[in-house]
């Protein structure tokens, strides 16, 4: 248990990135996000409820092995927050060669590493109130939501803008 906990909680060895892992499990996350996104909502629903299961469990294993409250090898809740900030976009939007498309996605990258690092209320109640495995992956669960209110109206605007 405690090796599967450690292979998922750094998203296969990401987290131990030695600057800002956060952002290498989040940039890291985005070919497996872009795969769900592209299958429809559902695969990516289950993808988003499996990344916060395994991260709750993965993460309570890795706090209490460590002793730390939030160990920063643990990156699988900003690959589950990466994967909330695509929810909203369509399935037929994503294509490798599109620049529309690209710009979405690291618009939603951009605006998930924002959110996570700003942490508004109530992602900062679970940071800093909740010390456990929930705690862990509800703060990026909140940025991942922020992200992609705010990635939606990006894709609205590029829409708007460009055409469909």
């Amino acid at each position: 248990m405690k090796k599967i906990s450690y292979l998922l909680g750094t998203w296969f060895g990401t987290g131990y990135f030695p600057v800002a892992p956060g952002t290498a499990g989040s940039f890291v996350a985005i070919p497996f996000v872009w795969y769900f996104a592209i299958m429809g909502k559902i695969p990516l629903f289950i993808f988003i409820i499996t990344t916060l299961i395994l991260g709750v469990i993965a993460s309570y294993v890795i706090s209490a092995d460590s002793h730390l409250d939030d160990p920063q090898i643990v990156v699988i809740d900003e690959v589950h927050g990466q994967a909330i900030s695509l929810f909203l976009i369509p399935a037929s939007f994503f294509h490798l060669n599109s620049i529309s498309t690209w710009l979405v996605v690291l618009f939603s990258f951009g605006a998930f590493r924002f959110f996570d690092i700003w942490k508004p209320f109530p992602a900062s109640f679970f940071d800093q109130k909740v010390h456990n495995g929930w705690g862990m992956m509800l703060d990026d669960t909140m940025a991942g939501i922020y992200a992609m209110f705010s990635t939606y109206l990006f894709y609205l605007l590029l829409i708007k803008i460009f055409g469909g």
